[in-house]
């Protein structure tokens, strides 16, 4: 399957921790994108974290439009934060 067919769904994803739940919100693969799913989160570092629960799952795009946003948060940054 080419990746302009793949598709992704912008989900929000809950993890009991020590005192509380962590909460991210990203970008997933559909086939990963299904409430109540349990899912690895790759981290910053390049490691993966186990244990995160899918709780939400909203818009769907194909991969191409989210690899060519994901960093239009820093643009963003660039002109607000003068």
């Amino acid at each position: 399957m080419s990746k302009k067919h793949e598709y992704y769904c912008w989900c929000e994803m809950k993890k009991n921790v020590p005192g509380g739940v962590k909460v991210d919100m990203a970008w997933i693969p559909e086939k990963f994108a299904q409430i109540d799913k349990y899912i690895k989160i790759k981290q910053n570092d390049g490691t993966w974290e186990d244990g995160w629960k899918v709780t939400y799952v909203g818009g769907r795009r194909e991969v191409l439009e989210v690899l060519a946003g994901e960093r239009d948060y820093l643009n963003q940054r660039k002109v607000s934060d003068r």
